[in-house]
């Protein structure tokens, strides 16, 4: 296949197809805040379960799960 050929194919592809995590559960260390926080929501919306767990009691407010 040729470069041409390759960006061809690719221009028909949605990339967000390409982080779908339907049927997957992902496992998340650190989920309440910072980076884990963020790391949940991303898979929350590309369709995984998610399993949150983090040490600190402190659960984040209104509806970011």
């Amino acid at each position: 296949m040729t470069h041409c050929q390759r960006a061809e194919v690719l221009k028909n592809i949605d990339v967000r197809d390409l982080f779908l995590l339907n049927s997957r559960t992902i496992i998340v260390t650190g989920a309440t805040g910072g980076l884990g926080l963020q790391v949940v929501k991303a898979t929350l919306e590309a369709g995984a379960d998610v399993v949150a767990i983090d040490q600190s009691p402190s659960i984040p407010e209104g509806d970011d799960w």
